[in-house]
């Protein structure tokens, strides 16, 4: 395994201990090569060690000091190093040694994009013909002047090296090459053709949600190299990024907020009945501090999990859908919704599996019921129990149907409510069934919940689309109680 090394260990991760550490090795082997060559020999065996030992990075948001040492976070670190031998999960490392395919979900701001490109240093600096590509959603998104660029972060980490280390690397637009291990790292821009006709070791797509090409990168980068990692944050479900993360043939990384040192300081969720539980024991909470009582957040790898840190970025940011895409990863919740999502979450507390599966048996030509059969599996489901002989007990009941055309790719749904308790008590789903042969099922199950006094169950359904051919043969059986 590559950076085996457990060197890092002996590196305090403590910033004013990390400098004091940074500055003494430094100084011991400023004149030393034969110094110089054994820490390079730990830096190629520990990328830890070479990441907390000489990495500087630039974050503008730290006021002062957005010049600085890169600390590796656990979450960073587990995220580079893990194996299944020793966590379950599977790191970078991991990824690229075993030529796998890696999608990374992440919430803002956890240097995802840094650690890759950390990454991509220590392989290019100490490891023999690495061909890295970097992929991004625009020419300049890869390489320009401005910081957000990935060529810009490799450069201002290469220039903060000591002599030493770095070397005299060739570079141009685009491209950098270490004549020492003879490994280059490219770049390009998302057109359809990116990553075609030549070979990589490993590469990194960046902000590929954001990539109008997405599937033709995802198809022509195949053939290129074995090690891929599609790196973002979710913008809906209608993406190639969220069919990444949907299969199972992809591995999966996820940084997520509550991982983050700082950001998950006084972590807490809302159990019943409003009670707080506070997961983090040793945050002193101001005495005026408003928790968040109303569930959310609904999706995501956490739900319920919130944080002063993520109370105020919510307010900060303003709308569900964006909370839900820059924080939660919740694919659906950073789609646009009909519905309101805490609505949702709010109804489906009060569900409860059925109590009873199985199908009716009914006269087809007459649309009358016989009898309740019980069947794991059935299409009908009900939430009350019907007596020995197949019957459900006398009460006002109504039923809703949206029907489909049965060719499978959406089903036709009836609910039966009962009016006097104000609760669902059957459901039927069914993507096979036509509406011509809806419509007996239909009717029997009108006859079979019935009220006191007889009557059959009132009926409405959706008229547009296949409504109109179930509305003719509804009138055909000749029922006459509905909407």
């Amino acid at each position: 395994m590559l950076s085996s090394g457990r060197w890092h260990l002996k590196v305090p991760r403590d910033p004013r201990k990390n400098a004091q550490f940074r500055i003494k090795l430094l100084k011991a082997a400023e004149n030393d090569p034969i110094l110089q060559k054994g820490i390079m020999e730990v830096c190629r065996q520990d990328m830890l060690f070479f990441i907390n030992t000489f990495v500087i990075q630039f974050n503008p948001k730290k006021k002062g000091l957005a010049v600085g040492p890169f600390i590796t976070w656990a979450c960073q670190e587990s995220a580079l190093l893990d194996t299944p031998e020793t966590t379950g999960t599977k790191g970078i490392l991991w990824y690229y040694e075993h030529d796998k395919s890696c999608v990374v979900e992440k919430s803002r701001e956890m240097g995802a994009s840094w650690l890759f490109l950390i990454f991509q240093l220590w392989l290019g600096l100490f490891h023999d013909r690495v061909q890295l590509l970097n992929i991004s959603r625009s020419a300049d998104a890869v390489d320009c002047k401005s910081p957000d660029s990935l060529f810009w972060k490799i450069r201002f980490m290469h220039e903060h090296l000591p002599d030493w280390i770095k070397g005299k690397p060739v570079q141009q637009k685009m491209y950098i090459e270490w004549p020492k291990t003879k490994s280059v790292a490219t770049g390009e821009a998302s057109t359809g053709d990116a990553g075609v006709g030549g070979r990589a070791s490993v590469i990194f797509i960046d902000e590929y949600p954001k990539i109008k090409e997405a599937t033709e990168v995802r198809q022509r980068t195949a053939n290129t190299a074995d090690c891929r990692f599609f790196n973002g944050t979710h913008l809906g479900v209608d993406t190639e990024f969220y069919r990444l993360t949907q299969s199972p043939e992809i591995g999966k990384i996820v940084l997520h907020w509550t991982q983050h040192p700082e950001k998950r300081k006084g972590m807490y969720r809302v159990g019943r009945n409003n009670v707080v539980e506070r997961l983090d024991k040793l945050f002193e909470y101001p005495p005026d501090y408003r928790f968040v009582l109303d569930g959310t957040p609904t999706g995501g790898p956490f739900p319920g999990i919130r944080s002063p840190w993520y109370d105020s970025k919510c307010h900060d940011i303003g709308s569900s859908r964006g909370v839900a895409m820059e924080l939660d990863i919740d694919p659906k919740g950073s789609d646009s919704h009909f519905f309101n999502a805490l609505l949702i979450h709010d109804l489906t507390a009060h569900c409860t599996p059925p109590l009873w599966e199985g199908d009716l048996d009914y006269d087809r030509d007459l649309g009358r019921p016989h009898r309740l059969v019980p069947r794991m599996g059935g299409r009908i489901k009900l939430w009350i129990m019907p007596d020995a002989e197949g019957k459900v007990p006398f009460a006002r009941y109504v039923v809703g149907v949206d029907p489909a055309s049965g060719s499978g790719a959406t089903a036709s749904c009836i609910s039966i409510g009962n009016v006097d308790l104000g609760k669902k008590v059957m459901e039927y789903a069914d993507p096979n069934i036509e509406p011509p042969d809806l419509a007996p099922l239909l009717v029997a199950l009108c006859w079979l919940f019935r009220d006191p006094d007889g009557q059959g169950a009132y009926l409405a359904w959706e008229i547009p689309g296949p409504g109109q051919t179930l509305g003719d043969n509804v009138v055909r059986l000749g029922y006459r109680n509905f909407y």
